[in-house]
C-alpha cells in the first residue's frame, strides 16, 4: 500500500520535538511509506500525490488546515478514494478532539492501520484575502471574526477575560459592524464584538466549547457575541458553552447554517480559519457535507448529502464595498 507522511517539522519547533520523539516508531511501523518535509508555509503539493492511498499529516491543526487546502483545493482530488489520517504534535489538538483520536501515538497508528474512515464535512468561504483580492479557502474546523490579530493569544487563552475586556467598550465605540444574510435576507444587522463558526468542538489553539464532538451535523454553529453590559454575560455564557441556541436572546445571536453570507467593511473585520489568519470580510460560507475521507475511530452513519449536491451554491459571490488594495 502506497503512504505518504507529511511532516511540519522544518516550519515548528513542536513539531520537530514531536517528529524527533517518535520518528522511530512511526518509521517502524510504515517501512515502505514516503516522507515528505515541506518547506514553506504553505506546503506544495506533493508530485504524483494521486498514487498514494493514504495521507498521514504530522503537525497541528493550522497546518493540517494549509495541507488540505494545498494538497485538495477542489476536493476533486480527493474522490479517488484517498485517505487521510492525522497524527497531532499535542494532545490539545483541535481535530484530534472533534474526531476523538486518542491520546498516545501508538494507539493513533493502530486507528491509522484500522483505516477506519469517516467522510467530514468542510465549509467553503469566499473573502477577501490579505492583498485585498478575492479569494477562497476550505474550512476544517473552526473560523473567527473579528478578534484582532495581535490580541488573539489573550482570546485562545483567556477567553472569558477577553470577554470582559471587550464588553467594557461602549456600543458606540465599538467599529465592528456586520451584517448577516441567509437566503439572501438580512437576519442580523448591526454591532457585534466578535464572530466564530464551528465545524469541531473546540477552537484551534483554544478553549472547548462542547463537550461532545460535533460530526455529522449537516450544519456549522454561528456563534456572535453583541455589545453588553458585564453582567447579561453571566447569563447568556452557560448557554454559549452548553451548546443551546436561543434565537430570542440578544446577548448572544446563536443559529445553525449550513449557508451564510456575512458582510463587513475594514481591516477591524478580520477572518483566522483554523488558526491561520486568510483575510477579511465580506465573506460567504458554505457546508460541503462528506468532503474528505478521515481516518477516525468515530463510527461513520451514512447521509444522502453530498458536497457535490451543493458545489454550485459553493461559487464566489461579487464583494461589496471592497476596491481598496493593501500592500
Amino acid at each position: 500500500m502506497n503512504i505518504l507522511i507529511v511532516v511540519n517539522s522544518n516550519l515548528s519547533t513542536k513539531t520537530q520535538s514531536f517528529w524527533n520523539k517518535y520518528q522511530e516508531l512511526i518509521r517502524s511501523s510504515y517501512p515502505e511509506a514516503s516522507i515528505y518535509y515541506p518547506d514553506s508555509y504553505v506546503p506544495q503539493k506533493p508530485e504524483q500525490l494521486e498514487n498514494y492511498q493514504i495521507i498521514i499529516l504530522v503537525g497541528n491543526t493550522p497546518f493540517f488546515s494549509r495541507a488540505i487546502n494545498s494538497f485538495f483545493s477542489s476536493l476533486i482530488d480527493q474522490r479517488n478514494g484517498q485517505k487521510i489520517a492525522f497524527l497531532p504534535d499535542t494532545k490539545e489538538s483541535a481535530i484530534s478532539s472533534n474526531l476523538q483520536l486518542p491520546t498516545k501515538v501508538s494507539q493513533q497508528i493502530e486507528v491509522i492501520n484500522s483505516q477506519q474512515v469517516t467522510p467530514v464535512d468542510l465549509i467553503r468561504c469566499h473573502f477577501i484575502n490579505k492583498d485585498g483580492i478575492p479569494a477562497s479557502y476550505l474550512i476544517l474546523n473552526d473560523v473567527l471574526i473579528g478578534v484582532p490579530v495581535l490580541k488573539l493569544p489573550l482570546f485562545l487563552k483567556a477567553f472569558v477575560q477577553w470577554l470582559r475586556t471587550s464588553s467594557r467598550i461602549s456600543p458606540a465605540k465599538i467599529p465592528h459592524n456586520i451584517t448577516l444574510k441567509h437566503n439572501n435576507q438580512v437576519i442580523y444587522e448591526g454591532s457585534y464584538i466578535f464572530a466564530m463558526l464551528l465545524l469541531g468542538n473546540k477552537i484551534t489553539h483554544g478553549p472547548k466549547v462542547y463537550s461532545k464532538a460535533r460530526i455529522f451535523r449537516k450544519s456549522f454553529e454561528y456563534i456572535q457575541p453583541n455589545p453588553q453590559p458585564l453582567r447579561e454575560y453571566t447569563f447568556s455564557l452557560p448557554n454559549l458553552f452548553s451548546g443551546i441556541g436561543d434565537d430570542t436572546n440578544e446577548n448572544v445571536f446563536h443559529r445553525q447554517f449550513s449557508e451564510l453570507e456575512v458582510q463587513g467593511i475594514g481591516q477591524e473585520n478580520e477572518i483566522i480559519a483554523d488558526g491561520n489568519h486568510i483575510g477579511r470580510l465580506p465573506a460567504t460560507f458554505t457546508l460541503l457535507p462528506n468532503s474528505i475521507h478521515v481516518i477516525s475511530p468515530r463510527i461513520f452513519s451514512p447521509t444522502k448529502v453530498t458536497w457535490a449536491s451543493k458545489f454550485a451554491r459553493a461559487q464566489a459571490r461579487t464583494p461589496i464595498s471592497n476596491s481598496r488594495t493593501f500592500n
